[in-house]
């Protein structure tokens, strides 16, 4: 009982070994992670997974390799201190190559010798050869694929995060087809003298299997094919409603937004306060200095304010210099008070290191409280006026 044991705890020991070493790959490009926890992680999985292996001996390859993937994940997750999405897909891309790695031992070793993997597990032997075999496997397979695999998932964090789910399902589904293919090679092996007497049957159980994995390839292929485009679609609505070098709204969706607001202030009864922007002096910048450094002063300053603003605020270029900035729910006292520290946090900057250039902005208000009937142009003419006399009280002082 005891020789089991420790043959079970010394099979699962080697493969969290390599699912670590997996993990501690593909992460390299984010904090490090002290090395007891990977050996407490390794421990962890090795234990469990001995323990289950030794309470339920009966269990299929495959619900053996889920509940192996389940305890990794969750190992891991307690274990290393990375967001969700990193953890996960961390643990799920290790166990996956991981067991990439045991069907290639399986097929080059244990396939030509008629041993199931539970038998070569009984030799003390067998199972370092072929630890050792899935650690060479796993890190070709790395070799190939994990700095790709990093990029990808980065990229997706960063600025796709639709994809994340769609990345997820795919491991997953790549899993799900290795287990199939593990077990069916598994089968074949343990009941290999049953095969060779009913052939027509194995045959069968080969096709339906085959038939299975491509119809859950095709699935995949056709959710991943018009989620990319519904993706794409999203995209390209959202890059013509913003203004590709602010990331602003553009003019025509930061009008229409105004309207939208106008409408829920008269029924809703609440007050809105819109914001005109001009920015000083930018024909100065861009004759001195050329519309390079215009472009890149009008970017840090759009830059600073939706730094300050609400989450619910909207900033909108309406052309060239001039930006409006919608405040719902919010009085004039409000909004001055927020402009005025904005303009004083960009009199600080010095957004260039070989002019001694001070950003200064011009802004006016109107506040709508959905009383009177108004239009969008009524609302911005009044705020335009007010910006107007800021401008020519700056230039009176300058």
């Amino acid at each position: 009982m005891l020789t089991s044991v420790i043959r079970e705890f010394y099979s699962a020991l080697i493969t969290s070994l390599i699912i670590c070493l997996v993990i501690c790959r593909v992460n390299r490009d984010l904090k490090k992670v002290p090395l007891i926890s990977y050996a407490l992680s390794s421990l962890s999985i090795a234990s469990i997974v001995t323990l289950i292996n030794l309470l339920m001996p009966d269990l299929n390859m495959g619900i053996k390799w889920i509940c192996f993937s389940l305890v990794a994940v969750f190992v891991v997750m307690t274990f290393y201190r990375y967001n969700m999405y990193y953890t996960a897909i961390s643990a799920v891309f290790s166990v996956l190559i991981v067991g990439l790695g045991s069907l290639l031992v399986a097929l080059a070793y244990a396939y030509p010798l008629g041993l199931s993997m539970n038998q070569l597990k009984d030799s003390f032997v067998h199972t370092t050869f072929l630890g050792l075999s899935e650690f060479v496997f796993s890190c070709a397979i790395m070799k190939l694929m994990a700095d790709d695999f990093m990029k990808a998932r980065k990229r997706i964090y960063k600025k796709h995060k639709k994809f994340m789910i769609l990345l997820c399902g795919n491991l997953i589904t790549a899993f799900v087809i290795l287990l199939f293919v593990f077990s069916l090679l598994n089968y074949a092996i343990e009941f290999r003298s049953a095969i060779e007497e009913s052939r027509t049957v194995y045959v069968s159980a080969i096709f339906v299997v085959a038939v299975l994995i491509s119809s859950i390839i095709g699935t995949i292929y056709l959710i991943n094919y018009f989620l990319l485009n519904k993706i794409k679609y999203d995209r390209l609505k959202t890059n013509t409603l913003k203004d590709l070098m602010t990331g602003t709204l553009n003019r025509g969706s930061g009008l229409k937004f105004i309207e939208e607001q106008i409408e829920l202030c008269k029924t809703q009864k609440k007050s809105m306060t819109i914001c005109y922007i001009d920015v000083n002096d930018l024909k100065v910048i861009n004759d001195m200095l050329g519309h390079r450094e215009g472009d890149f002063l009008i970017k840090t300053i759009t830059g600073t304010i939706k730094k300050n603003i609400r989450e619910t605020d909207v900033i909108s270029r309406l052309g060239g210099d001039e930006f409006v900035i919608v405040f719902p729910g919010c009085t004039m006292e409000y909004s001055e008070k927020l402009m005025n520290r904005i303009s004083g946090e960009l009199r600080q900057l010095k957004p260039f290191t070989n002019k001694d250039y001070t950003i200064s902005i011009s802004y006016g208000f109107s506040e709508y409280d959905g009383e009177l009937e108004i239009t969008v142009d009524g609302l911005l003419d009044e705020a335009d006026r007010q910006m107007y006399q800021n401008k020519r009280a700056i230039k009176a002082m300058a």
